[in-house]
């Protein structure tokens, strides 16, 4: 039985379908990829190859495959305003007809109502998922409508696999988005860190982070930190310029956004700033009118937490960018925040350690150095090391009698408060037993007896004590050493002495073998007392050594004692990068000119 003959105009229908196709195929090949305007330039071939003026792309959104235009090309008075349907209803109609029994649909411009156009919808099916939907418009009469929807219908399939590879295109475009956006996280966080990890303490932390955050996040920031009597002050805003923003107090006045955030400890997000939004946050009619000129688009505020609570709040809004700040961004505050709280919790908690161990430390020392006729004292202490502010070095100078005077320095062994304790007690065992003992010899050994008969393991402790009596000729000053660096003489006239009194240390052997050695002090020569901490600072395996320290005393011949001392700290300093290992202590004693 032969089979039905097909009708000549089905043959020339059916070749014509074969030639689009084809050529549609090369069109879409020639233009591959698409780019990131992908499904306009898919529709204008789409459009062009079968002969129409202008084509939409409709695609199902979300759960309910509700669909949505995504795509227009060709006249605007053909394509804008398109209807959009509530769903994909059978019969709402021509788009939604296509999509839900999966035939083409077509309107000529006889019957085309208000827009008098020619309309060819058909849907494109891939593996009977419904990928999207075209619409074909002319604004003029297309006779054979059905006869090209049967065209066409032939196209579904490349235009499917172009629909694919656009899709495609945009989830890797989006990925390489994504990637780059979390490089530039990590990179501003990483900048963040730096910036918390800087000295200056709290609030030029904050005025750093203020001016890291813009523009990276945000075109403006303020940063309120939290006081005592539960006010908000703000410590840091970019640009400087800026008005207070969404300030409020904390306790009294919460309508404030940076007030509620510090009282509830959650964040607040504004991604799309209204005028009744800025009335509703502004304080009064003078902070509203500072805002509207701001012009405001987007804005988040969020907590700085702290370990008891909330420490303040930072605040970031768009302007200018048009930016639309989202919770991504607000993520990436409250991480900044967070990590602003931990260095500020830190600096605060170092200041308060540091304001005591300088407290104790300024107890350890003497308040004020005695006035002694005719010469001049001055002290220094420096700590060493990066822990608290406190060490083992001490320096003494006081009156045992009219015209007799006790000067000692002293280096416990150790670091910290244990050693500070110590030096406390040897410094004051020390002038308690200075007024009964004929010497400082006699001096040094009671200190020796105090700490063997403590029963202190690994104990000791090298010190220097010096009668400074004055006579009608001048001064003389008797010394005893316990292995402590040897006591400097600078001559007027910038020769250097070195008084080798021998001695051993204290606090090792129940016998201390101490000599004391005499000499008088002439108008204008220098009694220089230290401790190892000067000349055993480092830069790298070099010592600061003796050397260098002779030079600076006799660079400063002639200069007043306070000056002798602050040369050799600053000599000392700048030659280890100030970062001193041991402490440093000084006492430094100019003779006057009778």
């Amino acid at each position: 039985m032969r089979g039905r003959q097909p009708a000549p105009t089905e043959t020339v229908g059916a070749d014509r379908s074969k030639a689009l196709k084809a050529e549609l195929v090369t069109r879409l090949l020639d233009a591959s990829p698409l780019g990131p305007n992908g499904e306009q330039r898919l529709l204008s071939i789409v459009a062009g190859t079968v002969g129409w003026k202008a084509a939409v792309l409709w695609v199902p959104k979300g759960e309910a495959r509700t669909l949505r235009v995504e795509a227009a090309w060709g006249g605007p008075e053909l394509t804008t305003n398109r209807p959009v349907p509530d769903g994909v209803l059978p019969g709402a109609d021509r788009v939604t007809a296509a999509a839900s029994t999966g035939s083409p649909q077509w309107l000529s411009a006889d019957n085309a109502g208000p827009l008098n156009e020619s309309a060819l919808v058909f849907p494109i099916v891939d593996d009977d998922a419904l990928l999207g939907v075209i619409e074909l418009l002319d604004d003029a009469r297309h006779d054979e409508l059905e006869a090209e929807a049967e065209v066409v219908v032939t196209l579904a399939r490349p235009i499917g696999a172009a629909l694919r590879q656009i899709a495609s295109e945009k989830h890797q475009l989006h990925l390489m988005e994504r990637l780059s956006a979390a490089e530039q996280r990590q990179r501003f966080l990483a900048d963040v860190g730096s910036v918390l990890a800087g000295a200056g303490g709290v609030a030029a932390m904050m005025r750093d982070l203020a001016e890291k955050s813009v523009p990276a996040i945000a075109d403006a920031c303020q940063i309120h930190m939290l006081e005592e009597d539960g006010s908000l002050v703000r410590v840091a805003a970019t640009p400087t310029e800026l008005p207070d923003l969404l300030i409020g107090r904390v306790g009294r006045d919460r309508d404030g956004a940076a007030g509620q955030v510090v009282a509830t400890g959650l964040p607040l997000l504004y991604p799309h700033m209204s005028d009744s939004l800025l009335r509703a946050l502004s304080a009064d009619s003078s902070q509203l009118e500072s805002l509207r000129r701001l012009g405001l688009v987007s804005g988040l505020v969020v907590p700085i937490p702290g370990p008891l609570g909330a420490l303040g709040s930072l605040t970031l809004v768009t302007t200018r960018s048009g930016r639309v700040l989202g919770t991504e961004d607000m993520s990436l505050a409250e991480d900044v925040a967070r990590r602003a709280g931990l260095a500020t919790a830190h600096v605060r908690m170092y200041e308060r350690e540091r304001s005591i161990a300088h407290t104790l430390q300024q107890s350890l020392l003497p308040p004020v150095l005695p006035e002694i006729p005719g010469v001049e004292l001055s002290g220094r202490f420096r700590p060493g090391g990066e822990s608290l502010s406190v060490g083992g070095d001490f320096y003494d100078a006081f009156a045992i009698a009219d015209d007799t005077w006790v000067l000692g320095i002293g280096d416990v062994c150790g670091h910290g408060a244990a050693a500070a304790g110590l030096s406390s007690q040897l410094r004051h065992s020390a002038r308690a037993a200075a007024l009964s003992c004929a010497g400082p010899a006699e001096l040094l050994e009671t200190i020796n007896r105090l700490m063997t008969g403590e029963g202190r393991d690994n104990v000791f402790c090298t010190a220097v004590y010096v009668w400074l009596e004055r006579l009608p000729t001048g001064l003389r000053a008797t010394m005893a050493r316990a292995g402590h660096e040897y006591p400097l003489i600078i001559r007027a006239g910038g020769t250097v002495e070195e008084v080798r009194a021998p001695g051993t240390v204290l606090g090792v052997f129940d016998r201390l073998d101490v000599t004391e050695k005499t000499l008088d002090l002439d108008g204008g020569d220098v009694l220089f007392l230290y401790t190892d901490g000067v000349t055993e600072s480092r830069r790298g395996s070099e010592l600061f050594g003796r050397e260098r320290l002779t030079e600076v005393l006799v660079s400063m011949d002639g200069s007043p004692a306070a000056a002798v001392a602050e040369a050799v700290e600053e000599s000392v300093l700048q030659f280890c990068g100030h970062r001193t290992r041991d402490d440093i202590a000084l006492l430094v004693l100019r003779a006057g000119h009778s």
